[in-house]
């Protein structure tokens, strides 16, 4: 009999524990109903040392602890436990080479459409497991989230990718960021987005695409109608690469965030940029840091501005704007009746420049978040600043 109660009592404990880490880590699983929620939680208050069990169990070993419980002692708990193990579903499941070689993959069924599926440390990885990784991201058609980002996989890497990732065709979210993929594996990167029709975010950041690459990566833009952010910056993309993406970009009508910080675009290619950027009426959010676009680009950029009626957010640090192009600027501000954050640090206003700003700044009534940075202002403007910042706004000099 004594036998009997430390069996089921360990058997709680276990349950207790996938009981834990079914709470923390299903987001998308069908749940449990209520008696069986119930019972799994009344069991989970018996442990061996009579506390609640508070500790997490690794996924591996749900099968194995399974197999312990006795039908006959306790069919009901058996069947909460079974349920607990098919129903769990990960948020995130790192794959790095020390967790492949000891757990190999991870086992498909507990990646569902909502777990987000991140390979870290590529190139540490032998050359003979590569295609056994690839092989088993082609088994989850229904993946929604992979990050790739930050793999150094360079051009030979992108181009292995490619059969792999044209079979994901659920993707929503693909972040293929600091890869150093190159302009000529843009190009083969390019004929996977057709079918990719679902993708949503697309991060490409700091891959030395070029202005060939941005040319590859324009073609495909009217394949991606659901696409709702982009991040291109760190690309070297320059006028070249913004005339390029100026093309096609209207044909992204879904964008919310358009990323293309430190590209080196200048005037030539911030007047590209302005073209085309009035087309996107849903823009939320526009980076332009470090672009170096001058008085001039931000007179090009002014001009589009007042179509973006829906900003929130509009970055613009280190561009050399000068007082002249923060006069562009304040001109057109105040028609950005929601924005919400504003950077225009390390830009050399001075405070001739601030000057121009500041009947446009108690007219941005939503403004919460506001940098001035680095912009050489005396003590006497800050203070002249203050009393016309709308309340509640954050403010960095």
């Amino acid at each position: 009999m004594f036998g009997r109660f430390l069996k089921l009592s360990q058997i709680a404990f276990f349950v207790g524990m996938i009981f834990s880490f079914h709470s923390e880590a299903a987001t998308g699983g069908t749940p449990l109903d209520d008696d069986q929620q119930s019972e799994a939680s009344s069991m989970a208050l018996v442990s061996s040392q009579g506390q609640p069990a508070q500790a997490h169990l690794p996924v591996e070993l749900i099968g194995e602890i399974a197999q312990f419980l006795d039908p006959q002692d306790c069919k009901n708990l058996r069947l909460t436990c079974l349920a607990l193990a098919h129903h769990i579903n990960l948020p995130n499941i790192k794959i790095t080479p020390q967790k492949f070689n000891a757990e190999g993959f991870p086992p498909t069924h507990l990646i569902t459409a909502k777990t987000k599926v991140i390979l870290h440390d590529w190139r540490q990885f032998p050359a003979q497991q590569h295609e056994a990784i690839l092989g088993q991201l082609t088994a989850l058609p229904h993946l929604h989230k992979l990050d790739l980002s930050r793999n150094d996989l360079g051009a030979v890497g992108a181009r292995h990718l490619v059969p792999t990732l044209s079979q994901l065709t659920h993707l929503r979210i693909l972040n293929l960021g600091y890869n150093r993929i190159g302009a000529e594996d843009a190009q083969h990167l390019a004929s996977i987005f057709p079918q990719l029709p679902h993708l949503r975010i697309l991060d490409l950041a700091g891959n030395d695409l070029g202005p060939e690459g941005a040319q590859h990566l324009a073609s495909i833009f009217p394949q991606l109608p659901h696409l709702r952010i982009l991040d291109l910056a760190g690309n070297d993309l320059g006028p070249e690469g913004a005339r390029h993406l100026a093309s096609t970009l209207p044909q992204l009508t879904h964008l919310q965030f358009l990323y293309l910080g430190s590209n080196d675009l200048g005037a030539e290619g911030a007047r590209h940029l302005a073209s085309t950027l009035s087309q996107l009426t849903h823009l939320h959010s526009l980076n332009l840091c470090f672009n170096d676009i001058g008085a001039e680009g931000a007179r090009h950029l002014a001009s589009a501005l007042p179509q973006l009626t829906q900003l929130q957010f509009l970055y613009l640090r280190s561009n050399n704007l000068g007082v002249e192009g923060t006069q562009h600027l304040a001109t057109t501000l105040p028609q950005l009746t929601h924005l919400h954050s504003l950077n225009l640090s390390s830009n050399n206003l001075g405070s001739d420049g601030i000057q121009h700003l500041v009947p446009a700044l108690p007219q941005l009534t939503h403004l919460r978040s506001l940098d001035l940075g680095h912009n050489d202002l005396d003590f006497e403007t800050i203070q002249h600043l203050f009393p016309i910042f709308p309340q509640g706004t954050h403010v960095v000099f």
